[in-house]
């Protein structure tokens, strides 16, 4: 999930990249399809076998954030103006 602090705090227009073994593959960060409320939300990459993955976000304003690397099965907040955070769905 990608996140900022201006008027695009979903930052829609971002793009993230994500490196697995020897290739990229990136999604650009996007809402509609004719839905009165859109929202964004987790981003799913599959990782295919690997392990972990490279991931950086490409922030529709300019500027980009440095990779972090990504074990397989995480979920990660990428903020703009904070540093990574891992996230754990609660326990019922």
């Amino acid at each position: 999930q990608v996140t900022q602090h201006d008027q695009n705090r979903h930052a829609v227009g971002a793009w993230i990249e994500v490196d697995v073994v020897d290739h990229v593959v990136a999604r650009e960060i996007s809402i509609g399809g004719g839905h009165a409320c859109d929202q964004t939300g987790w981003i799913l990459l599959g990782l295919v076998e690997s392990g972990s993955a490279t991931v950086r976000v490409l922030w529709p304003e300019g500027g980009s954030t440095t990779g972090h690397d990504v074990p397989a099965g995480s979920f990660l907040v990428l903020d703009r103006l904070a540093a990574p955070e891992y996230w754990e769905p609660s326990q019922p």
